[in-house]
């Protein structure tokens, strides 16, 4: 049987032979009725011709095109981000390979370690890690994202290609709002994963894009469907002022003046070469500006909001009023072309929660684009492939267009995809399992259809299906599923019902009972819980401990998981009182977050008993507690010094790190010993011996 016959049986089998309307439009269109099956088998030979590129021996004509030659972090990165993102297995050879070569570069090039932190944080989403890998992997994101903040024209919220070394505006110092995008969506994912990025950033960033936005047509208005960019963690508190969004049923409408973005601000460039705004970058500044409203987050003030708001606001207009421009062209270059314009353009509105914009179908719009414009092999970009440039021309568009495509994972029935479980977005819910590999079916299952079809129809085959997925979903994911599971109850004790019975116990360990209220209440903890660990919120700890104190044993191990991710010593009293706890399952949880925040050399046996346990653990810390405090702070103090912008900040930092006595005395001398001319920590110095060094 041929593929497409294949597909088109699987989307058979799980939408129940019956497909989804069309309007007569769509189904003239040359993509066919069949979109999401389109969707997914244009995927499937994009990645074939990527890998295809990525095992291409580079020959003399190519090395001399030099885009690989000179960002060679960046496109490993780039390629690894699009095929991680196509549904490549993390594990697959040639992921391994290409994130071994990337370790061994440097961070050298903007464009470079920003495509690398999408790239390692698409690797941490799709793929199952252990500890020591999850650290690994958080070392580097850590490491990139330093370095991008570091690299930044300070004061002026705007990259260039290489770290920017005058703190003074400099026409001969290149900056441009396109790295700035990649930097801003790099940045944004440091900080979900809980990287510090000073705030600073963003208020430079919102700066940035309120000075060089240029209003180019008058007051309009555009109707939009979607959730919008200002609920993407349910705080409705947080909407944008009547003046520019209102509510109509399932969409909103927006008002405002159309703003434009150029290529390279004003300041850097000369009176003669004033860049005019592009679509690109319009998209760019767009999807920048809702990284920046999310970074902030509750720090923000009303009257913040309301500025980036505006200028969300214009970006979109702007992107409605100039759809005619977008499509691909024979005359794109390497740097500015339609497939990047695109990925933009999904940034923009996938991060803006926007389904429709203008009663554009923005998505598949493009995406028939895309599948009617793709060659043979798979690949997209020129049709001549005679020269190196042409080559490399065709990698980074065959990226970015998978890029794009990407997004209709939301939208695919049963797909044949590698993993065995994906799960959600950049948010509090990124755990939740979208879409289960079943071997029944031979594909991936959309796993709140699935459950909702076996509640409506309750049949054995569904009901098989269901059981699949809640058995390849990893245990500490299920929670996710209860409340699809739970919907499952009618209380008639056929199959369906009993099932769901079980699986709830299984996964809360609120044995027996059939209280709606209680198993709404073990849910809401449970997304407390989850929310509190992203956002590595050390103030939570207290409340933390007070749960659990008296939460079942599944949901106990949730907290001690959400103590560890938090990531402070603050928590380590608390996960010392759990080492009593009479559940095997809690105590080795406990230990295991007691090893991943302690760094303990030793490792008792957790099999012991919850007495010696926890005797050992208590010895043991009241031993390196107070020794472990001191270097975890000096570790922030360090980077905060290294951060810090004003006379005042610096002398405030350096009093602190002075007032962890002279154990940190050698480290002081090994950071003068590499740079003797650091007046910060030569004072440090004299501070704690007393001695006059000078410079």
């Amino acid at each position: 049987m041929k593929r497409g016959a294949v597909l088109t049986l699987l989307l058979w089998l799980v939408v129940g032979g019956v497909a989804e309307p069309r309007c007569a439009a769509a189904q003239e269109d040359a993509v066919g009725d069949l979109f999401d099956v389109s969707v997914e088998m244009a995927i499937e030979k994009g990645v074939t011709a990527l890998t295809a590129a990525l095992k291409a021996p580079p020959d003399a004509a190519h090395r001399s095109a030099g885009i690989a030659l000179q960002y060679p972090l960046g496109m490993r990165a780039l390629m690894a981000y699009a095929l991680v993102e196509s549904g490549v297995s993390v594990k697959a050879p040639e992921i391994l390979q290409l994130f071994s070569e990337m370790e061994q570069l440097p961070l050298k090039n903007t464009y470079s370690v920003a495509l690398y932190v999408l790239a390692l944080d698409a690797c941490w989403r799709h793929g199952h890690f252990e500890e020591s890998e999850l650290r690994g992997l958080r070392k580097r994101l850590r490491r990139s994202v330093r370095w991008l903040v570091a690299s930044r024209q300070k004061g002026e919220g705007i990259w260039g290609y290489t770290p920017v070394r005058s703190k003074k505006r400099n026409l001969h110092e290149w900056v441009d709002f396109s790295i700035t995008q990649f930097v801003a969506l790099a940045l944004g994912v440091g900080a979900q994963r809980g990287e510090a990025v000073p705030s600073t950033v963003w208020e430079e960033l919102l700066r940035a894009y309120e000075q060089q936005g240029v209003p180019i047509a008058e007051e309009t208005r555009i109707r939009c469907e979607g959730p919008g960019w200002w609920d993407q963690r349910g705080e409705t508190s947080k909407k944008p002022d009547d003046e520019l969004v209102s509510f109509e049923g399932d969409g909103f409408e927006l008002r405002g003046v159309a703003v434009g973005w150029p290529y390279r601000p004003r300041w850097n460039l000369p009176p003669w070469n004033i860049h005019r705004y592009s679509y690109s970058m319009v998209a760019a500044a767009t999807s920048s500006l809702v990284v920046v409203r999310e970074a902030m987050g509750t720090k923000a003030t009303r009257s913040t909001r309301r500025r980036i708001d505006r200028l969300i606001v214009g970006g979109m207009l702007t992107l409605v009023r100039d759809w005619g421009t977008l499509g691909p062209s024979r005359t794109d270059t390497i740097w500015r072309n339609y497939f990047y314009t695109i990925y933009s353009l999904e940034k923009a509105l996938d991060l803006g929660g926007v389904e429709t914009l203008g009663g554009i179908d923005w998505y598949r719009s493009q995406a028939r684009v895309l599948i009617t414009d793709q060659r043979d092999d798979g690949s997209w970009g020129r049709n001549s492939r005679s020269l190196a440039a042409d080559r490399e021309f065709d990698t980074v568009s065959t990226a970015f267009a998978l890029l794009f495509l990407g997004r209709a994972t939301k939208a695919l029935r049963v797909t044949p995809v590698v993993p065995v479980v994906t799960f959600g977005g950049s948010n509090d819910d990124d755990d939740a399992p979208t879409k289960v590999h079943v071997a029944r079916l031979g594909g991936m299952v959309d796993v709140r259809e699935a459950f909702a079809r076996l509640q409506k129809e309750r049949t054995r085959e569904l009901l098989d299906v269901a059981t699949e997925i809640v058995g390849a979903v990893p245990p500490y994911q299920r929670p996710y599923l209860l409340d699809q599971v739970a919907q499952l109850r009618n209380g008639s004790g056929d199959a369906v019902d009993r099932f769901a019975l079980q699986r709830v116990e299984e996964i809360t360990g609120l044995t027996g009972t059939t209280d709606r209220e209680r198993l709404r209440g073990w849910i809401s903890s449970y997304k407390i819980l989850h929310r509190w660990g992203s956002r590595r919120s050390v103030a939570a700890i207290p409340e933390i401990g007070q749960m659990l104190t008296d939460a079942s044993p599944p949901l106990a191990v949730v907290a001690l998981t959400t103590l560890e991710r938090i990531g402070s010593l603050d928590a380590v009293p608390h996960l010392l009182d759990a080492l009593r706890s009479p559940s095997v399952k809690v105590r080795a949880r406990a230990h295991r977050a007691l090893l991943a925040l302690t760094l303990e050399p030793s490792t008792p046996s957790v099999t012991m008993e919850a007495g010696p346990l926890s005797a050992w653990w208590t010895a043991r810390w009241h031993e390196r507690g107070s020794d472990l405090r001191a270097r975890r702070q000096w570790d922030g103090l360090r980077q905060e010094l290294e951060q810090a912008a004003t006379p005042g900040d610096r002398a405030r930092v350096r009093a602190a790190i002075v007032a962890l006595g002279e154990w940190v005395l050698p480290k002081v001398d090994a950071i003068l010993q590499r740079d003797s001319f650091l007046f910060d920590w030569i004072l440090v110095r004299e501070a704690l011996t007393g001695e006059r060094r000078g410079i």
